[in-house]
């Protein structure tokens, strides 16, 4: 990245500490993209994140910034933004002292490293959650994430803490672990050569790990789905990752270390029996193991049919039963709709919930047409949903996720349109099938990922 003069004039009038006296008239300061005229009692010494700029610069300045957000994107640096932009310029400035600017080392080098996140529940909402305690000398894996003591030995180990093992009163100290790992990260290379402050490159630091912090609520959201789908209890992660004093730790390997405190404590972050998340998890993870390379089509749908599955679990646990039902509705007609109405989603989802379940299919098929009657009066007449019906849904959606992972063994599981030219079109001829009162060879309901009542391999997970 090459800069012109009016920029590099720019970065020679900021500076990292708070001017004295009547020059403060002379400059704004600038953090996050917001400028200020500094006030007679803003005295800092040093950094956190504020740059002081001469006013005549300031325009150039922004310019710079946006440059510098643009080379860092191109360049595929964790956590490229324009906050992260100020903190290298900041890096930049802080290498004056040293002698000639040397902006291109600065900017365009880079490592790529291996990054470890550390997630800490209050001790307080530890103990308030119903299955906060469990954690405390049991852990359990759920994809990106280890969760409990393990995390918590992992931490002490790098963060220097006692190394004895974890007992229940260090909980009132430690809190609960959940340890994450994001994979690769790419940082500029002289935050960690040592001659620049360290507050310098802490505050640095301090962005990737928000951004990080972001990914981990997002993944921990996503590597939950499945389990979640199939009735597995789950992590509250909104609540998580709102809580007052939940703690993020980062550690960068020879970057070395950042420590952050995020913004309210909650009852509901760890639920009861949390360990069957893990459990489940590592079934279902080593069953697709042994199913075909990733489909891309039918894994999205099994990403997005679970999602919306987990979303109406987390409506239902909060208490807003009407809007639950509604969302497990969607699901159905997410997986089972095609373009088709609902008189055909009744007749896919009877076909397997009556071999599935053992029961008659036309019984199935009646009992979906109810469920389809009772959203319909929610929505164009208000009648709230009768009790039981949202667990009842819940079981159908636990089925047919486990029929989807199913469907993963299917010999063509990764043709482009699977679920349409495929799936959905051999429900249908089982529908037509049961409809007409024929009976078909049990390879015909296999074909289609589930097995009559009765069978050994109709349960994935008991």
């Amino acid at each position: 990245m090459n800069l012109s003069k009016k920029h590099l004039e720019a970065i020679k009038k900021t500076f990292l500490v708070c001017p004295k006296g009547d020059r403060r008239s002379k400059f704004y300061m600038v953090r996050s993209g917001e400028v200020e005229e500094i006030d007679e009692k803003h005295i800092q010494r040093t950094f956190n994140g504020f740059l002081y700029i001469r006013k005549e610069a300031l325009d150039h300045f922004f310019e710079l910034c946006r440059l510098v957000e643009a080379e860092l994107k191109k360049l595929k640096m964790t956590a490229a933004s324009l906050d992260l932009a100020e903190a290298v310029i900041a890096m930049v400035v802080d290498q004056k002292r040293f002698g000639p600017l040397d902006y291109v080392s600065v900017i365009n080098k880079a490592n790529a490293i291996k990054a470890k996140l550390f997630i800490g529940i209050p001790a307080q909402s530890a103990y308030l959650s119903p299955g906060g305690q469990e954690l405390l000398t049991s852990w359990f894996q759920i994809g990106r994430f280890n969760v409990g003591a393990y995390a918590w030995k992992q931490h002490i180990e790098i963060f220097g803490q006692t190394k004895k093992p974890p007992k229940e009163s260090d909980l009132q100290d430690s809190g609960l672990w959940i340890a994450y790992e994001p994979g690769e990260v790419n940082l500029v290379s002289v935050a960690k050569d040592g001659k620049l402050r360290d507050d310098v490159c802490e505050y640095y630091l301090t962005i990737v790990t928000r951004y990080l912090a972001h990914l981990a609520q997002k993944h921990l959201e996503e590597d939950q789905q499945i389990p979640g789908a199939l009735m597995a209890p789950t992590f509250d992660v909104d609540t998580i990752f709102s809580m007052h004093s939940l703690k993020i730790d980062a550690y960068y390997e020879e970057y070395g270390a950042c420590e952050l405190f995020l913004l309210n404590y909650h009852e509901t972050a760890i639920p009861n029996n949390i360990e069957q998340l893990g459990s489940y998890y590592e079934y279902v993870s080593q069953f697709l193991c042994q199913a075909n390379p990733p489909c891309t089509q039918l894994d999205k749908i099994i990403g997005i049919f679970t999602e919306s599955v987990c979303f109406a679990n987390k409506l239902l646990f909060e208490g807003k039963d009407n809007s639950a039902f509604v969302h497990y509705m969607f699901s159905l007609d997410l997986l089972l709709g095609g373009h088709e109405v609902n008189r055909n989603i009744s007749n896919r989802a009877g076909i397997i919930l009556s071999n599935v379940l053992g029961r008659d299919f036309f019984l199935e098929k009646k009992r979906l047409g109810a469920l389809y009657s009772i959203r319909s009066k929610f929505v164009h007449e208000g009648t709230a949903v009768p009790p039981g019906k949202n667990e009842e849904l819940r079981q159908i959606c636990k089925i047919l996720t486990e029929v989807l992972i199913r469907l993963r063994y299917h010999p063509e599981a990764n043709k482009k349109k699977f679920l349409e030219d495929v799936w959905l079109k051999r429900l249908d001829f089982l529908a037509y099938a049961a409809n007409a009162g024929i009976e078909l060879h049990a390879s015909y309901y296999v074909a289609c990922g589930f097995y009559k009542a009765g069978a050994e391999e109709s349960r994935i997970l008991h």
